[in-house]
């Protein structure tokens, strides 16, 4: 189901961020390759939940980049709700915006998954009614997100070595809401090419980009339980020229310093 918002709301917010500081990687080499083999295949489900995925796989990085940890995870549902309460789209399963869910992270963190577990009936297709929303967005569980907080969000890349240093230098990461369409990802799961006109258009979708190999594809999450597929850098390319797309970067510095993140001291110069 995608229900990925990309308005003019959207558009204005995520056009209003930073940029990336000019050369903020200079001197520092990225890694080779940054691989997700620890990140788990994720599921939504029946409800409009993308980008409350999106943003909680790239709180669990920017966690796992500050502090180590690779094991906490993130509330997806809290996250869908807490966008859609702050976009003023909370009440039915109409989805939610990127730039909302930034501003989640930025501002509230994220809850973690352990205290608001994904339900059975968000899997079956079922958005929470009014009773079942008040007992997830409590005083309590914004409480329990605010160690999650990513520390700046940044405008889309202006380049494609920027999406990867965000990514293998900051231990950043980005979401991105697209046109969604039939037969976008191909039986090899490498998408060579994005081109919405045509197609059957499927709806907005939210998704993260958290890794890339040494080909320089990026490697993306989906949240239809069907795991990782690659970008290449040319429908990248494709994907941020195009005036549907939004795309938000979070690191958690406040100004994307190179972090040795993954330990790799040897090239990291």
């Amino acid at each position: 189901m995608e229900k990925c918002i990309l308005d003019e709301v959207n558009a204005a917010f995520c056009a209003s961020l930073p940029t990336l500081p000019p050369k903020f990687s200079a001197g520092k080499s990225r890694p080779k390759e940054v691989l997700n083999d620890w990140f788990r295949k994720e599921n939504q489900g029946g409800i409009g939940s993308c980008n409350g995925v999106a943003w909680t796989g790239l709180g669990e990085r920017v966690n796992y980049s500050t502090t180590g940890d690779k094991t906490t995870q993130l509330s997806k549902l809290w996250m869908y709700l807490a966008a859609q309460q702050v976009g003023g789209l909370i009440g039915s399963d109409n989805g939610s915006r990127p730039g909302d869910g930034g501003q989640v992270a930025l501002n509230m963190g994220i809850c973690p998954e352990s205290v608001v577990p994904y339900p059975d009936y968000a899997l079956r297709g079922q958005y929470p009614d009014r009773n079942q929303r008040a007992g997830i967005l409590t005083p309590a569980h914004t409480e329990a997100a605010a160690p999650y907080k990513v520390k700046q969000l940044w405008n889309k890349p202006q380049s494609h070595a920027e999406t990867l240093d965000l990514i293998g230098i900051s231990g950043g990461g980005w979401v991105y809401g697209i046109t969604w369409y039939e037969g976008l990802i191909p039986r090899d799961r490498i998408v060579r090419e994005f081109n919405p006109r045509g197609k059957r258009v499927l709806g907005g979708h939210a998704l993260n980009a958290l890794g890339y190999f040494e080909n320089e594809d990026l490697e993306a999450n989906n949240s239809h339980n069907d795991g990782p597929f690659r970008i290449t850098p040319a429908a990248w390319s494709q994907m941020l020229a195009d005036p549907q797309t939004s795309v938000v970067g979070a690191t958690g510095t406040q100004d994307a310093r190179p972090i040795d993140w993954l330990n790799q001291s040897p090239w990291f110069d």
